[in-house]
């Protein structure tokens, strides 16, 4: 009864520890995406001539930053 309480207890923690983790990722993933499209949006404002891509603007059409660039569809 002892090793399957222990069994049931250190199953619950890998499973936590994993959550934890993909959590993290994934809070990370979206925070340097953010912090991409900022870049992209400071530098549409710098350079004539500057596009995005349909992937870049969807990625911050996601996270509602808006872009006054032009978008350029692949040939």
């Amino acid at each position: 009864m002892k090793d399957r309480t222990i069994n049931v207890i250190s199953s619950i923690l890998i499973v936590v520890v994993i959550m934890m983790l993909v959590m993290s990722i994934s809070k990370g993933m979206e925070k340097s995406e953010k912090a991409s499209c900022l870049k992209w949006q400071t530098e549409a404002t710098r350079y004539p001539g500057y596009y995005l891509t349909e992937w870049q603007k969807k990625q911050c059409d996601h996270y509602g930053i808006e872009i006054d660039a032009p978008v350029v569809k692949p040939l």
